[in-house]
């Protein structure tokens, strides 16, 4: 009678742990992910290497975010990308004096590391230009050092290439956090 018990108990905590692996498994694939960042595009906000905690859960993409981008989305890239939203569908873009302008206004853009120009953009697209439904434009925080929407190798992104908005960075340790 004993034994019985005691396989009984060991099969309940076999379903348990089973039903518990496969939500976690489920929770990874389809909630959040964990992405590396490789390159320096997005100095001085991120780092090469920085491990960030990233979900496309219900996101709606908005300006400032910091989204990570399929390899998928366009022919020139072999790699994901992570990069600042700086305008959605309707919004107009333009660089003037080495500052993005957006609606007509100049965005002041506290984390971007050098001036916003077409100086060093191989390819550029035409501006003044209108983000079109379904897309957006996006920048690294390393203007001098990115390649980004205003490249027509890189182009504005499709919404449905957003892998997902990076929340937290989770390495290295001692900079754990948000940082926006």
């Amino acid at each position: 009678m004993k034994d019985k018990k005691i396989a009984s108990f060991l099969i309940e905590i076999t379903g348990m742990l089973s039903r518990g692996l496969i939500t976690v498994v489920f929770v990874f694939l389809f909630c959040f992910s964990v992405v590396t960042v490789t390159g320096n595009s997005m100095e001085n906000t991120l780092s090469e290497n920085d491990m960030l905690f990233v979900s496309g859960l219900f996101y709606k993409p908005q300006l400032g975010d910091i989204v990570v981008i399929s390899k998928n989305y366009n022919a020139n890239t072999t790699k994901i990308s992570i990069k600042r939203i700086v305008a959605t569908e309707g919004d107009s873009v333009d660089f003037k004096d080495g500052f993005l302008y957006v609606g007509g206004y100049k965005i002041n853009e506290i984390y971007a590391k050098n001036k916003t120009d077409l100086k060093n953009i191989k390819n550029p697209l035409k501006f003044p230009l209108k983000v079109p439904a379904g897309m957006v434009f996006v920048l690294g925080d390393n203007r001098e050092n990115s390649h980004d929407s205003r490249s027509a190798d890189f182009d504005l992104v499709d919404i449905r290439y957003i892998l997902g908005k990076a929340y937290v960075r989770l390495y290295p340790f001692m900079k754990y956090g948000d940082f926006e």
